[in-house]
């Protein structure tokens, strides 16, 4: 299920314009669908445009509460191709929301973050080798090492088998 974030971004255009809009998360990415308005008439009204930020440049997303609305920033840590409508500061996008939305932020957030973990959980398991396989500051891999070592083979497992070990001896 999606969960769709009303969004605002004012004072653009040095307070000529605005964004209204959808913030999406889906498909490894957040989806932002939005419309710039004029808000000196209030008349003029882009078409509906569509904006892609994808989950591999997103540092984080942090929501803030404020007395009458809220937050949601989106930190990043490349810049997007993103519309010239939208403003960054820094590294981050920050969007209004409404104080009744806050529940809504706080669910893509706890989404986007919980994925985030486990694409930096994955990428630090793809860094590194199995175990059997690292090299030792001796002459091969461990396990040449512990196998040439017969009479001091059970002090080089690990200590969840030398446990066993000791339990099945006693």
């Amino acid at each position: 299920m999606t969960t769709s974030l009303p969004i605002k971004q004012d004072d653009l255009y040095m307070g000529l314009a605005e964004i209204n809009g959808l913030l999406l998360h889906e498909n490894h990415a957040l989806e932002i669908e939005y419309q710039v308005k004029d808000t000196v008439l209030g008349l003029i009204d882009s078409k509906v445009k569509r904006c892609k930020i994808p989950l591999a440049i997103v540092e984080s997303v942090g929501v803030e509460k404020k007395w009458f609305s809220g937050r949601i920033n989106i930190y990043l840590n490349r810049l997007p191709d993103l519309d010239s409508a939208f403003q960054i500061k820094e590294n981050f996008l920050s969007l209004k929301i409404k104080k009744r939305d806050l529940e809504k932020a706080h669910r893509i957030r706890s989404a986007v973050m919980l994925e985030l973990s486990e694409r930096r959980l994955r990428e630090l398991d793809e860094d590194e080798e199995p175990y059997g396989q690292q090299e030792t500051a001796g002459t091969g891999s461990r396990e040449e090492w512990v196998k040439s070592d017969s009479g001091k083979q059970a002090e080089h497992r690990g200590g969840l088998e030398n446990m066993l070990r000791k339990k099945d001896s006693d």
